[in-house]
């Protein structure tokens, strides 16, 4: 466990999984299509605006980095 711990408190995962990589091309699919469906549905400028604010980080994960705030209410 000891040998371990230097590993576990990385910011970056340095274990790759190849799962990982299968998992990030198919959320930017399911992106593509959700901006293609924003656009067909008249909102153009936000599809653009989400398409230029949400980036890949280096762990096969996504951030927003935009400078709205959203709030999400599901009811």
């Amino acid at each position: 466990m000891a040998k371990l711990e230097p590993y576990l408190n990385m910011k970056e995962r340095i274990f790759v999984d190849p799962n990982d990589k299968k998992a990030q091309v198919n959320i930017k699919k399911r992106l593509d299509k959700a901006y293609e469906a924003i656009s067909k549905a008249n909102m153009k400028d936000m599809a653009k605006y989400l398409q230029n604010h949400i980036k890949t980080d280096d762990a096969y994960g996504l951030r927003y980095t935009g400078d709205i705030a959203w709030n999400i209410i599901i009811k």
